[in-house]
């Protein structure tokens, strides 16, 4: 007697398969919702980037307008303080340091004065070589003209699954947006905190107990300010890895972001704190 195939199994069977496909599609475009996130959040980031590299150092109209007359004047009183500390202490020691008090009031009033131009100097050309490595590896005018990049480097995500655009967002591109602003962000703030408090720490100059403020201070701000060209080259060098990586023929991807995944994912997520950008300031 012929089988008769049961007709539930068939409709089981059925309703299965169609689930199965409804859910890997949903699951997929999920995650590929997840990938359009990340990268309208990367762009995004890299556009306020752009308007945190040159902090507004102006004594009269910027931020430090507020706060400048207030450190002038606990710097001042302040020098006053640490020169009758030196000056007994060189009283006490034959004159031993009367150099250094004569030479930490020069100092300050040369400091106090001309800091702020120079530091805006600094940043503003730290700024301008930031830029130039970004537009002489990968064209690109601006931060937020990596995102946007057209080069060889759109092959190196091309052809990924859902899921797997899924997991670099996650793993990549999302943790390297928050890094990259965060890095901005301390930037700034501390640039502007140290040159507010520059009479405060140009005033322990006139001691020798206290010089090592200005020293310091000194070596912060120049880490700060070599932050950004760092981060410029790793992003370089990050690009140079995914182009040496990804296929070198394919059609291109119509995602105009994919092309900036690989070189976000690898060097601008540090494995481990100490490889952070900002673990360049742990030495002071």
């Amino acid at each position: 007697m012929p089988s008769i195939p049961n007709p539930i199994d068939i409709i089981g069977q059925g309703l299965g398969g169609s689930l199965a496909d409804l859910a890997e599609s949903a699951f997929n475009q999920a995650m590929k919702t997840l990938w359009d996130f990340s990268m309208s959040l990367l762009t995004g980031v890299l556009g306020v980037i752009d308007h945190l590299t040159v902090p507004n150092l102006d004594p009269v109209s910027g931020p430090l307008s507020s706060v400048m007359p207030a450190t002038i004047w606990v710097g001042g009183v302040l020098l006053v303080l640490l020169a009758f500390v030196q000056l007994a202490k060189a009283a006490m020691s034959g004159g031993g340091g009367l150099l250094q008090l004569f030479k930490g009031i020069g100092q300050y009033m040369i400091v106090t004065a001309g800091a702020l131009g120079i530091l805006t100097t600094l940043v503003t050309a730290a700024d301008a070589a930031a830029r130039g490595i970004l537009e002489a590896g990968l064209n690109a005018h601006s931060w937020q003209g990596i995102s946007a990049a057209n080069a060889p480097w759109q092959n190196a995500v091309h052809a990924v699954s859902g899921a797997g655009l899924g997991l670099i967002a996650l793993l990549g591109v999302l943790p390297a947006a928050i890094g990259l602003m965060v890095a901005a962000l301390v930037r700034e703030a501390s640039i502007l905190v140290i040159a507010a408090t520059i009479p405060i720490l140009a005033a322990g100059l006139v001691a020798e107990a206290t010089a090592r403020w200005f020293w310091t201070g000194l070596r912060w701000m120049f880490a700060l300010i070599m932050l950004t060209p760092a981060v410029a080259i790793v992003i370089r060098l990050g690009f140079n890895v995914a182009a040496s990586a990804s296929p070198a023929a394919g059609p291109a991807s119509s995602d105009p972001g994919q092309p900036a995944v690989a070189a976000f994912h690898r060097p601008a997520v540090p494995p481990n704190p100490g490889s952070s950008p900002l673990a360049i300031l742990k030495p002071f």
